[in-house]
């Protein structure tokens, strides 16, 4: 997939809807980090009361819409759904879900304080604050209609070139391509990691992203979050995460998900290559079994 772009200027169309919806003026547009297949903007809002600042989305990507339509409006009814819920997501203040005011498919929701965080000074302490916010969600109900789960397509199956284990790989596909272990399904958030987590100081203040939001096995959100860990920070790390969630949740984590977590990131890992991929394939090891090291030619080292 394409990278938005971040442009701080939003279309007359869409500032003139934001102060209608808001009955006030739009006054200044600031772009967000870490959207990557949409501009989300931090919006001012003038009105008789002072200023206000609230989170646009805009779903700009031809090749995003191209596939899924209906983004936006699925991430307006998920938003919708956990409006009440005991969990610091965004709240929703309208959707343009055809781009009739904003140009393209857009969600208005309430703008979340805090800041992603990727280093924690105490990394038990934030762990259990990202794993405490998993069996909250999955309690949530399911919105009528949403999808269901499903890994994420790969423009290619073949491994990355920055490894040397073939065999892993090719087990690795193997698995993920096999019928889906029978487990409950539940709302997931289908893209939760460290990235979409906001912190204000020593809280969590927000879980952000809804787009990719499913109905599906919970240990999914537990599988992607592990292979991001893995990547980034070591599969040590990934499995202190996994055993934080089934000591709060009461469930045992199933290898599978990391299975259709890094395999459903194929396309990325071989593009970018992660800061850990030894630890990226160590995971794999510990799902599927142990495979040989070769190297490029083949041969076992």
């Amino acid at each position: 997939m394409g990278q938005a772009g971040d442009g701080a200027g939003l279309p007359e169309g869409a500032r003139r809807w934001v102060g209608e919806v808001l009955e006030g003026t739009v006054t200044g547009a600031e772009p967000l980090p870490g959207a990557t297949t949409s501009e989300l903007h931090a919006v001012t809002v003038t009105d008789a009361a002072g200023e206000h600042r609230v989170a646009l989305r805009r779903y700009v990507l031809r090749e995003v819409l191209a596939v899924e339509p209906d983004v936006a409006a699925r991430e307006a009814a998920v938003l919708a759904a956990l409006g009440g819920a005991p969990l610091p997501t965004p709240y929703l203040l309208a959707a343009d879900p055809d781009g009739v005011h904003c140009d393209v498919p857009a969600v208005l929701m309430t703008l979340l304080p805090g800041r992603v965080v990727w280093q924690p000074a105490d990394v038990g302490a934030w762990l259990t604050g990202l794993a405490a916010l998993l069996p909250v969600l999955h309690a949530q109900p399911v919105p009528a209609g949403l999808r269901r789960y499903a890994p994420y397509r790969q423009a290619s199956l073949e491994p990355p070139d920055w490894s040397g284990r073939p065999e892993l790989w090719r087990r690795a596909v193997e698995a993920f391509a096999a019928p889906a272990p029978l487990l409950p399904e539940v709302l997931l958030h289908r893209d939760f990691h460290p990235g979409n987590v906001l912190w204000d100081g020593e809280q969590v203040s927000g879980l952000v992203d809804w787009q990719d939001a499913a109905a599906g096995p919970a240990v999914v959100d537990v599988g992607h979050c592990r292979a991001h860990l893995a990547a980034r920070l070591g599969v040590d790390v990934a499995e202190r995460f996994a055993a934080e969630w089934e000591r709060l949740s009461g469930q045992r984590f199933h290898r599978w998900a990391d299975v259709v977590a890094v395999v459903g990131m194929l396309d990325v890992l071989r593009a970018e290559p992660p800061a850990r991929p030894d630890d990226v394939e160590e995971l794999l090891t510990r799902a599927v079994g142990d495979a040989p090291a070769t190297d490029r030619a083949g041969s076992t080292s």
